[in-house]
């Protein structure tokens, strides 16, 4: 199930806001127990950082649906600590003082 929910990002934007709330309920629910099978990649972790840009440029911001973002990415990237190494070997914009504001690139 985690699989199809973590296949849905990259078109979390376009799904309806109740639905978009839930499936990031479940994964940030699946990602602090760790009980998920892992994805072939983990492009999923881009979409998420792709996600909270988009956030950022909207007028109308539903924080609980950053914080769930921001949640999700955390347990994560504190789980698999070779893909934080890995984005910070692609480009400074990871960093975390870039990423405290949320306003990256």
């Amino acid at each position: 199930m985690a699989s199809y929910l973590f296949s849905k990002l990259e078109k979390l934007p376009q799904i309806h806001y109740s639905d978009r709330k839930d499936i990031l309920k479940v994964l940030a629910t699946v990602t602090y127990l760790d009980s998920y099978e892992e994805p072939d990649d983990f492009s999923f972790v881009i979409k998420l950082f792709d996600y909270l840009r988009i956030c950022n440029g909207e007028a109308e911001v539903d924080f609980n649906e950053i914080e769930l973002v921001s949640i999700i990415l955390y347990n994560i990237l504190q789980r698999k600590r070779f893909i934080a190494k890995e984005l910070l070997s692609v480009c400074d914009v990871w960093k975390p003082s870039t990423l405290t504001h949320i306003k990256c690139i």
